[in-house]
């Protein structure tokens, strides 16, 4: 059931999120591999039971803290949203202000993955608002929410951040 689990998961980003940030930093075997391996420890009876532990990238240099996570969700068309804010730490160690911003969200109840390329750099602080389709979240849903940063060129890659949400009824 882990493996069923983890693998679940991580295909439901592995063109937009496991590729870009695993394959080039794994070694003698897939990112995915690299991510499943990673992970699988995270998984119990077929759920995601670890949330604030998930690796979306490799460990390796400092991570980026997610300062607040605001999801909040109207059940209307185009009206679920997430919203990310930090802190630039662009001249810091390894991070650079072009670095990309990726972001997962997992839905608790629905079990539900979404990956992205936030669009985004380290030095612009934000990726919100990123609209979320609306029949994949209802008012009071539990979000875990992953940040890691890849150097635009694909050299380097962050360690992953974790922040929670849950979403807001609809008013």
């Amino acid at each position: 059931s882990r493996m069923s689990a983890v693998t679940s998961f991580a295909s439901s980003t592995l063109a937009d999120i496991i590729k870009p940030l695993n394959d080039r930093f794994a070694s003698r075997m897939s990112g995915y591999n690299a991510f499943v391996k990673r992970n699988i420890d995270k998984f119990e009876g077929g759920t995601l039971s670890k949330p604030s532990e998930v690796e979306i990238s490799p460990r390796g240099n400092k991570a980026q803290l997610i300062d607040a996570i605001a999801a909040e969700a109207k059940i209307t068309k185009k009206d679920a949203t997430i919203s990310l804010d930090w802190t630039s730490d662009a001249g810091t160690g390894k991070a650079l202000p072009s670095d990309k911003a990726f972001v997962v969200v997992y839905n608790r109840q629905t079990k539900k993955v979404f990956g992205f390329d936030a669009n985004t750099t380290r030095e612009e602080g934000t990726t919100g608002p990123v609209y979320l389709p609306d029949d994949e979240f209802s008012p009071d849903d539990v979000l875990d929410v992953y940040l890691a940063f890849l150097r635009a060129d694909g050299t380097v890659v962050f360690e992953t951040s974790y922040g929670s949400a849950t979403v807001a009824t609809a008013s």
